[in-house]
């Protein structure tokens, strides 16, 4: 199955299954499916190849939860600026 690990707050990475049509690369924003609700992650990881038992030792509970979506890192770079560029003019400062 192919996978990608993904990093959410703390340091330990968790393996989620990529959708058929994903490719996804390390550093990418990812949208996941997680056992306490959807949230968002980044890839520790480009798209991997691994067995269900492989995943199992590594501690992996099978099946893995789903990756959503995901936004490629270079495009959510250049929305984070162009976000970024919005809020600075549509807020007035003090000085």
């Amino acid at each position: 199955m192919k996978i990608v690990f993904a990093k959410h707050e703390d340091p330990k990475e968790y393996a989620f299954e990529v959708q058929p049509g994903q490719q996804i690369e390390k550093g990418d924003l990812l949208f996941l499916e997680t056992c306490q609700g959807k949230t968002f992650a980044f890839a520790s990881s480009g798209t991997e190849e691994a067995s269900a038992g492989v995943l199992e030792r590594l501690g992996a509970y099978i099946p893995l939860k789903k990756v959503l979506g995901y936004i490629p890192r270079e495009r959510f770079s250049d929305a984070i600026v162009q976000i970024g560029k919005s809020m600075a003019r549509s807020q007035e400062l003090p000085f």
